[in-house]
């Protein structure tokens, strides 16, 4: 029964991860921390394999919603099971990205072991970088991914975002990358006529 109890508060507090934390003042960031930091306590001490895995995974997005990168690596670290390491990771980072916390973003799925999901992760954060206009971490993004269809389809996703936020000489260099040239053809033509 008290393992019990312990599973039930610890996926209760993962629960309410982030609630309260609005971003406003620094102290309010010490105080989202400090009660992640409990949560991650409490989530180590389920007992139970795999439950305690997936409070881990939860602990680990609210974590990366809020941009409490320090709690999100350290939950991602106790995950036991590597392919439910790999989804969290995954998942983690593009909530990062979205965030603009694309350092720790990128950080974060470059520890993905399974090389199809971190190459699905790199798609996103090339993405999200295009976003944000860093051509330093969209190229970066591009680089990592080994699937070439993948690289060539974020590549072209990539080069229109920079086109229709009005960088055209930036979305020309990056789709000039695109090593299908059909697929490059088509970007090219988009950028040129999308106005």
């Amino acid at each position: 029964m008290k393992s019990f109890n312990l599973v039930i508060l610890a996926l209760s507090m993962v629960l309410l991860a982030g609630c309260g934390n609005d971003g406003s003042s620094p102290s309010s960031n010490v105080n989202a921390e400090a009660g992640f930091e409990e949560r991650l306590i409490a989530a180590m001490a389920v007992s139970e394999t795999s439950l305690r895995d997936e409070t881990l995974a939860a602990l680990a997005m609210g974590a990366a919603k809020t941009g409490e990168v320090n709690i999100v690596r350290r939950a991602l670290e106790n995950i036991r099971a590597k392919s439910s390491e790999d989804e969290a990771r995954r998942s983690c980072a593009v909530a990062l990205g979205q965030s603009s916390l694309l350092k720790d973003a990128f950080s974060i799925a470059e520890g993905i072991q399974s090389r199809e999901l971190q190459d699905d992760a790199m798609v996103d954060l090339a993405v999200a970088s295009s976003g944000t206009g860093d051509i330093k971490m969209i190229k970066l993004a591009l680089d990592k991914i080994s699937d070439t269809t993948k690289q060539d389809q974020a590549t072209m996703n990539s080069a229109i975002s920079l086109s229709k936020s009005g960088d055209i000489e930036m979305a020309k260099s990056i789709a000039e990358r695109i090593i299908n040239k059909e697929v490059q053809d088509k970007t090219l033509h988009t950028i040129a006529t999308d106005h």
